[in-house]
């Protein structure tokens, strides 16, 4: 697991790594690396990319994150203890992640942050590994 994390250090150096998202898959020795952030290049304009820090600060606003979190405990409390209903637990689940979208839209509303941009699809990267 250390040569991963190390091999992702190496690959991206200079980005934060708050604005990405790692995955690795061993069943096909894969590694998905999502992109977070907003920027020009992914956007196009300064428009875009301020609507769409305005979003992203929506999301990561504490007292959403937090209710959804409350939501969710609710719901492991309530159908996934002793007595375990499966479809209610995800019944439940939804609920908590349809209010938590409808909240975050409120934000975005009440701070002007306009429709939600849509990135430019990455559809390949090229990278070049180099040891010594």
């Amino acid at each position: 697991m250390k040569m991963k994390n190390i091999l992702l250090f190496f690959l991206f150096p200079s980005l934060a790594f708050s604005q990405y998202s790692f995955y690795y898959n061993q069943g096909t020795n894969t590694v998905t690396i999502s992109y977070q952030g907003c920027d020009l290049c992914s956007y196009g304009n300064q428009s875009a990319v301020n609507s769409c820090l305005c979003w992203k600060a929506c999301q990561n606003d504490q007292e959403i994150n937090e209710d959804l979190q409350e939501c969710y405990d609710y719901c492991t409390e309530a159908y996934g203890g002793y007595e375990y209903n499966p479809y209610q637990l995800a019944l439940c689940n939804e609920s908590c992640l349809t209010y938590y979208n409808a909240a975050i839209s409120a934000c975005a509303s009440s701070n002007n942050c306009g429709t939600r941009p849509q990135s430019k699809e990455v559809y390949a990267i090229e990278y070049i590994i180099q040891s010594s």
